[in-house]
């Protein structure tokens, strides 16, 4: 379910019995890139067995400045869309335990190799790799 930003401050409102703004959550947002970046940089040192690879389209939109009236004569921003792809590595541990985890994403034009390749040598550097207990990677073959 896609939900905007004033509904999710309307939730997070409720929830906390209290006012949550709009711009808190843009701030939050804006908090987890650096985050995120350090996650990328961090040893993985619980290497699964197994790795699956996988690409989810997405359909991005944005809007632009130019308004246009909507079925009710309302001033509205045009919105348009880009279709971009997410590149998931979702590690499986084969030890009973059950464990699934997505080890990393990245957001991509398409699934050339030329967006395969840095994503795979992050994960690389980061320690999966058969000598840490890698064995199997699977993928489905799809893409450009």
């Amino acid at each position: 379910m896609c939900q905007s930003l004033r509904q999710v401050s309307q939730e997070w409102s409720a929830l906390l019995d209290s006012s949550v703004g709009l711009r808190t959550i843009n701030d939050r947002i804006n908090q987890i890139e650096p985050i995120l970046k350090q996650a990328r940089s961090e040893t993985i040192t619980d290497v699964p067995a197994v790795v699956q690879f996988d690409g989810i389209w997405l359909r991005v939109q944005s809007q632009t400045d130019t308004l246009k009236p909507d079925k009710r004569g309302r001033q509205r921003h045009h919105r348009s869309g880009k279709k971009v792809v997410l590149l998931v590595a979702l590690g499986l541990w084969t030890d009973g335990s059950g464990k699934r985890e997505i080890l990393d994403w990245q957001v991509a034009d398409g699934e050339s190799q030329a967006a395969w390749d840095p994503f795979v040598h992050r994960l690389w550097e980061r320690g999966v790799r058969p000598e840490n207990g890698l064995q199997a990677v699977v993928r489905d073959g799809c893409g450009e």
